[in-house]
């Protein structure tokens, strides 16, 4: 049984270098799935602000949720704000 063992292995081998001989590939430079959020930002918080956030956390969703929430409503505020500002 260990014979044909190395033999499927040989054959395998030769009919994989048979059917690439004559193709390029590219190998991705990165595997996986693309990052949602390419940018980190490092937030030192006051004293008990994690202690609060967590107090508000739902089953379905992350401490990092409700940040990215809370600033994503700060920013459109700040815009709405700017655009109704008179210059």
């Amino acid at each position: 049984m260990g014979t044909v063992y190395m033999i499927r292995i040989v054959i395998a081998s030769e009919l994989e270098a048979e059917l690439t001989a004559n193709r390029t590939y590219e190998i991705p430079t990165r595997v996986g799935r693309k990052m949602q959020f390419p940018v980190r930002i490092t937030l030192p918080l006051a004293e008990g602000v994690t202690d609060r956030l967590d107090a508000l956390v739902e089953p379905d969703e992350t401490r990092l949720d409700i940040i990215r929430s809370a600033i994503d409503k700060e920013v459109k505020r700040r815009e709405r704000q700017r655009k109704n500002k008179p210059e």
